[in-house]
């Protein structure tokens, strides 16, 4: 199973490399036209919280992924839900 992102590169490998359709390279990858067509779009929030996470994986590179969300909630400025 592939990711959407490995998808939408497996399509665009398609059209260039083998000349195949949009259509049809959709088809074979099993991606929706749709979904190919629209840009994805990256999230700033998503990428400041994974900046911090990073930082406070090489602060305490023992803590697992709960320890480390639990201090970054105790630093501040996250929410329950992210």
């Amino acid at each position: 199973m592939l990711s959407p992102a490995r998808k939408r590169r497996a399509v665009e490998h398609l059209e260039a490399h083998f000349e195949a359709s949009e259509r049809r390279a959709c088809r074979v990858v099993g991606r929706p036209r749709a979904t190919q067509q629209c840009e994805p779009q990256e999230r700033s929030d998503e990428v400041v919280l994974v900046q911090r996470m990073h930082a406070q994986v090489r602060q305490h590179p023992r803590c697992g992924y709960r320890r480390s969300w639990v201090l970054l909630r105790q630093e501040g400025g996250l929410d329950s839900t992210g």
